[in-house]
């Protein structure tokens, strides 16, 4: 081989080789790969490490499991960054060129690429340590110690605060070795603070763990450093933001952490998960009750959310508890309270439902299930018993948070809401709440019969006949099923009995049910004892049976009286005399305390006639029964039968009277039954069971006389008139007398 052979032979060797040489672009490349996987490792592992920092231990399963498996793929990526940064390393060593320095000295790429090699190593340990934050028990143990022992053999191209600070971290995960423990985990806090400067990110952590060390700790020096963290921006760095957030819950504050929660949309259900967890275990061991009052406001929303979330019943008296704090008006908390307490405690979840409604905060973006729907609805379900037996002042602010609850649901209007406040409000709003018993209807749920019931107490309070439709749902229906609307029930269909003249099966009905406590009102009673007393002898004389009828009379008139126990109306107490009076032989009710207008009636003179004929005071009785009879005739629009039923009982009293001749009483018919107003079958039928044999015998008499004076005398013009006239001259008489 000659010389310019040899001499080509060695340029293309060298020249093969120098291409081969690492260049800066190659240690470029290797830093952004593990820089890009590093800080991807650290976002994504942020949300599983917010357990660790409110309880220093990872328990949730699905957080253990995202985390090794986050810090597997990591360490798997790193280690590959690594593996080429070696090779990378070991090209430039093994180049022992005199143009080494110029291509890896003077540029620092020798420095750079030896720096790197620490660094992924301190990525590793990093990514170790995480990935023993995923385990427990003697395996985390395990991997801290591994941590710590790899840290040691990292060189000082990695800032030496950052080694320390892991190393740490990694030996908090073995608190509770003893002295030995607490003098080496002192030591490396010390060198971290020596070699950090003050207001570095990796200062404020170290303070984090020193607090951590040294519990209890006051809030005063935890603000103090709190206060010099906002400074750097603590939108910047969540990772030591929620550190610090949690560490102020310890002194039972929460404005750091209610600050991020408003500002990081989400992590509200995650931290309140966390923390409704280890208020579980709190509350197996008895402890979270006994915290309560020490505990931060904010971190008692953040359980009471998750019990919302989760339907917790067993933190009911954690929520009361929390709600009863007046220092920590909470909107969450309220409402909260107010869902306990429906069913229970009405007007106090009422109370403390619109207490929420009241609160101004936008807390939609923390709490998203806590919705003004859900707290109108809930205010809505708790204030209808206010509604029923609040002050009107009361009932308004019920009704304004009803009319703003309709507005929110629109369409999705809870139908069992919706039907109980227009069950409330038809006498306010009548065809609006009639819309709704006819959509309730409509739409055959829970509330189809009752909607249908209401739907016939419109019709009947509107004159219409519902008698059939009310006998259908009052066969279908068992008392036990909801002894208050079969009360309801039979409260209708009597009514609709009695304004159907079927007045005996009215009466029948209510006496059966004043055996039950829950009865239909005294209002109901009332009215059909009313019906009944218009016209009591007819509907006597229509019963099967008039001893079963007057006692079903009486007894309704003494439940009526009892139901009143002050202030009965004078009709309704005129009534309950009257039947008292009608169906029994008590003659001794008093007639006094009634005022003058009452007294000159014809009802009170009626009923004051019943009581004297039961006194056998006949003579008083007729001079007062032919008063109102007077009275009845000379009215405008006259009344036949309440007419001849006042004749019929003068009639009656003046027979029992010792007072009045055969012939007084023998007249006093001649002259009823001659009256041409005297047409009424019913008392026409009585008035001949009343008339004794000698009267009839009489009228016989007169009769045959009557007869063989027409035959014998002509006929004289005009003298009905006169005969007319004095007969009802002679009956006044008669009344007179």
């Amino acid at each position: 081989m000659n010389k310019t052979t040899l001499l080509t032979a060695l340029l293309l060797c060298f020249s093969a080789f120098a291409q081969d040489l690492p260049e800066k672009n190659d240690i470029i490349s290797n830093e952004n790969a593990a820089m890009k996987i590093y800080n991807k490792l650290q976002e994504a592992c942020f949300p599983h490490l917010i357990e660790y920092y409110y309880r220093e231990e990872i328990t949730n399963p699905e957080s253990q499991k995202k985390l090794y498996s986050l810090t597997s793929q990591a360490l798997t990526r790193l280690k590959e960054v690594q593996e080429n940064h070696a090779a990378v390393q070991k090209r430039i060593e093994k180049y022992h060129h005199r143009t080494w320095d110029l291509k890896y000295g003077k540029n620092q790429l020798w420095r750079r690429s030896n720096n790197l090699t620490n660094q992924l190593k301190f990525m590793l340990q990093d990514a170790k340590y995480l990935q023993a934050l995923s385990l427990s028990g003697n395996a985390q143990q395990a991997a801290a110690d591994k941590v710590i022992e790899e840290i040691n053999e990292i060189q000082d191209s990695v800032p030496l605060s950052k080694l320390f600070l892991l190393k740490v971290k990694a030996r908090y995960l073995k608190a509770g070795e003893g002295e030995a423990f607490e003098n080496r985990i002192f030591n490396d806090l010390e060198q971290t603070f020596v070699n950090t400067e003050r207001n570095s990110l990796e200062h404020f952590e170290a303070e984090i763990y020193r607090l951590r060390i040294l519990r209890p700790f006051g809030n005063d020096e935890l603000q103090r450093i709190i206060s010099r963290y906002r400074d750097k921006g603590i939108w910047n760095y969540p990772d030591l933001s929620i550190q610090f957030a949690f560490l102020e819950l310890e002194v039972g504050e929460g404005s750091l952490l209610l600050e991020l929660l408003k500002k990081w949309q989400g992590l509200t259900e995650r931290i309140s998960r966390i923390a409704f967890k280890k208020a579980k275990r709190m509350l197996e061991e008895g402890e979270l009750l006994e915290q309560v009052n020490s505990m931060s406001p904010v971190e008692r929303e953040l359980i009471i959310y998750s019990a919302l979330l989760n339907k917790s019943k067993n933190f009911d008296s954690f929520i009361i508890a929390s709600a009863a704090d007046v220092s920590y008006q909470s909107k969450v908390i309220n409402y909260a309270a107010a869902t306990k307490l429906i069913g229970q405690n009405d007007k106090k979840a009422f109370d403390y439902a619109s207490k929420a409604i009241k609160l101004k905060d936008n807390f939609e973006k923390m709490y998203p299930a806590v919705t003004d729907l859900n707290i109108y609805t809930t205010a809505a379900a708790a204030g209808y018993e206010t509604l029923k037996t609040g002050s009107e002042a009361e009932k308004e602010r019920v009704i304004e948070i009803f009319d703003k609850y309709k507005e929110l649901a629109g369409e999705d209007a809870d139908e069992e809401i919706s039907f109980l406040y227009a069950v409330q409000l038809k006498e306010r709003r009548p065809e609006e709440s009639l819309a709704t018993f006819k959509k309730t209807f409509e739409s055959g749920g829970k509330y189809k019969t009752q909607a249908r019931f209401e739907i016939l107490v419109y019709k009947f309070e509107n004159g219409e006949t519902v008698l059939k439709e009310i006998r259908e749902i009052y066969e279908m229906l068992e008392r036990d099923d909801d002894p208050y609307f079969y009360a309801d029930v039979i409260d209708l269909y009597s009514r609709s009995l009695a304004e159907s003249g079927k007045l005996n099966q009215a009466a029948e009905l209510l006496y059966e049910q004043l055996s039950y406590d829950i009865n239909p009102t005294k209002e109901c009673y009332s009215y059909v004892l009313q019906k009944y007393m218009a016209k009591a002898e007819t509907n006597f004389a229509n019963a099967e049976s008039r001893d079963t009828a007057e006692r079903y009379i009486s007894e309704i008139a003494r439940f009526i009286r009892r139901k009143y126990t002050k202030g009965m109306p004078d009709r309704i107490q005129l009534t309950y005399q009257e039947a008292i009076a009608i169906s029994s032989s008590r003659g001794d009710l008093t007639m006094e305390d009634y005022s003058e207008q009452v007294t000159n009636g014809l009802n009170y003179n009626r009923v004051l006639a019943r009581q004297l004929m039961n006194k056998t005071e006949f003579v008083e009785a007729a001079a007062i029964w032919g008063k109102i009879a007077r009275s009845i005739a000379s009215q405008g629009e006259f009344d036949p039968w309440r007419w001849a039923r006042a004749k019929y009982y003068q009639i009656k009293c003046g027979l029992s009277s010792t007072e009045l001749s055969s012939e007084d009483k023998i007249h006093s018919f001649d002259v009823l039954e001659s009256d041409p107003k005297w047409k009424n079958e019913f008392w026409q039928a009585k008035l001949k069971e009343l008339k004794p044999d000698y009267v009839k015998e009489a009228q016989k008499q007169a009769e045959i006389e009557r007869q063989k004076q027409r035959s014998t005398q002509a006929p004289e013009t005009d003298s009905q008139a006169p005969a007319e006239e004095n007969g009802e001259n002679e009956q006044t008489g008669s009344e007179n007398r």
